[in-house]
């Protein structure tokens, strides 16, 4: 009897949880890029290559993991949000991003315009 119950809490607690919504993605993957960002130019400040092997590695990751998600945000009408998505892409190593980052670079924001030629 204790297994059978044991499976109906699983199921329930399975069946409860769901998957986060697509603002929710979108926030904990900037608000990642965002530390990552941070992280990032801190490590190259001291010159501290192996961290930014680290960094720029998590960064490949979260922008392959993420890439269309990543990419719909510099279309986005918030610069800080496409300054965040042009420097993530460049560590996608995703052709499908080369358009976008090349866009950019005309871009009236510095950030984003800068971020997009590193």
């Amino acid at each position: 009897m204790k297994p059978f119950i044991a499976s109906l809490l699983l199921c329930a607690a399975v069946s409860c949880s769901s998957l986060p919504d697509e603002d929710e993605l979108a926030y904990e993957t900037y608000q990642r890029i965002s530390f990552l960002f941070c992280e990032y130019n801190a490590a190259h400040g001291k010159g501290d290559d192996a961290a930014l092997s680290v960094i720029a590695g998590d960064l490949k990751r979260t922008a392959t993991d993420r890439f269309d998600l990543i990419l719909d945000g510099v279309e986005s009408s918030d610069p800080v949000r496409q300054g965040y998505a042009v420097f993530a892409l460049g560590f996608s190593n995703n052709r499908a991003a080369l358009p976008a980052l090349v866009r950019c670079t005309d871009h009236p924001n510095e950030t984003v315009r800068a971020n997009a030629l590193i």
